[in-house]
């Protein structure tokens, strides 16, 4: 799987962890008030008394007074921000909470009054800092305001894109395209073809199988609708599931030979339209171990009763869409099986750090892509390991 293929090519990186070193939420007054009772200061011998001062943000100053002021931080100091100030709006951000969420939870929790304008726009600037070469989809982003990076109807914002990465390939990445995955849409790769010539010659648009597979289920549906296939013992809903599913299958144990592709794809028809009379498993997978019970039970009893058919109706109307689904120049698309779940679980992984529901802005999801990059890579050590260099 790909979660393997990741775990395998993955380097551990050690994060240092000191376990004297960490953060809890106390109530002031009442640990302070008690601390006071207990400790004695070496200086003047007497209950030192502790004041809060000099708040920036979620951190402060601790003041010991008595014999003389003196002041403890609350937590690291770096450069010129507090560790807990940057660490904050980074957890925040990994669980898709901006500065009114993280303004609400300081308020209700009785912290602070959260972070300033300035101070989370420097913190957030700062996270930019890392610097990926990631491959992605198009995701959309919904909300009322945006900052403008694009000029041109939303329906070529995808073209224009993937035709900007490709003009730039080998000028800053020393990379050619040979492929190009897919989903159905073929305005993108015509593009790409028009603006670039010297994309033209080994230059190939392979299909997303899922895609191809989802194109049985859409067409199913819509023979059905238009003949009016419905009700039992026809094309019902877990039949079109069923149906479809035995096509991507098809497709996915044979990405390597189109013949054999086509082969078990107009076998998925002709086993469901088998009869004791007319039995119909010349294309099935023979021997004792074939996902077909009919050619099973030939090698094992001998003794096998089929069960119903497919209906004549729907054997009739649902063969030519079986026979353009198995053309050639479309399985040829679909050699090696190539997918685009990668980019969507990616896409996904954006929209969990920075939600659709809540408006971002460039800078935001520019965070979000890069977040998403490491955690999708690497998983979430790399969180640890980016944490360990943004806050310091």
């Amino acid at each position: 799987s790909a979660s393997v293929k990741k775990l395998a090519s993955a380097s551990s990186e050690d994060v240092h962890w000191n376990s004297l070193h960490g953060y809890r939420i106390i109530e002031f007054f009442t640990v302070f008030t008690a601390l006071s009772e207990f400790v004695i200061c070496r200086e003047c011998k007497q209950n030192p008394k502790f004041e809060e001062a000099g708040n920036r943000d979620l951190d402060f100053k601790l003041v010991l007074l008595r014999c003389g002021r003196r002041n403890i931080n609350s937590g690291p100091f770096s450069n010129t921000g507090y560790e807990v100030n940057r660490r904050i709006v980074f957890v925040m951000r990994l669980l898709g909470i901006g500065r009114e969420g993280l303004h609400t939870f300081c308020n209700f929790m009785d912290i602070c009054n959260g972070l300033t304008k300035s101070a989370y726009n420097k913190i957030a600037r700062r996270e930019t800092d890392f610097k990926f070469i990631v491959s992605g989809d198009s995701s959309w982003k919904k909300n009322k305001k945006y900052q403008n990076n694009y000029e041109g109807s939303a329906e070529k914002m995808e073209v224009s894109s993937v035709t900007e990465m490709f003009l730039k390939s080998e000028e800053k990445y020393g990379a050619k395209y040979g492929n190009y995955i897919g989903n159905g849409d073929s305005k993108t790769f015509k593009t790409i073809l028009d603006v670039n010539s010297e994309y033209g010659d080994d230059f190939q648009v392979v299909k997303s199988i899922d895609y191809v597979e989802k194109r049985m289920g859409i067409q199913l549906r819509n023979v059905k609708k238009a003949n009016k296939l419905g009700g039992k013992g026809k094309l019902t809903e877990k039949l079109i599931k069923q149906l479809t599913s035995y096509y991507g299958l098809a497709i996915k144990r044979n990405v390597n030979s189109v013949e054999n592709m086509k082969k078990a794809i107009m076998a998925t028809y002709y086993h469901m339209c088998s009869t004791n009379e007319n039995p119909r498993h010349e294309n099935c997978p023979p021997g004792a171990d074939s996902r077909c019970k009919r050619q099973k039970s030939q090698v094992i009893s001998g003794n096998f009763e089929h069960p119903a058919p497919l209906h004549s109706d729907v054997q009739k109307h649902i063969l030519p869409i079986y026979e353009d689904l198995s053309k050639e120049d479309l399985l040829q698309r679909c050699l090696s099986g190539h997918t685009q779940n990668a980019n969507e679980s990616f896409n996904l992984t954006v929209w969990l750090l920075a939600p659709k529901h809540l408006h971002c802005g460039l800078k935001i999801i520019e965070i979000a892509a890069y977040l998403a990059a490491g955690v999708f890579n690497k998983g979430h050590s790399f969180i640890l390991a980016s944490c360990v260099y943004w806050i310091s």
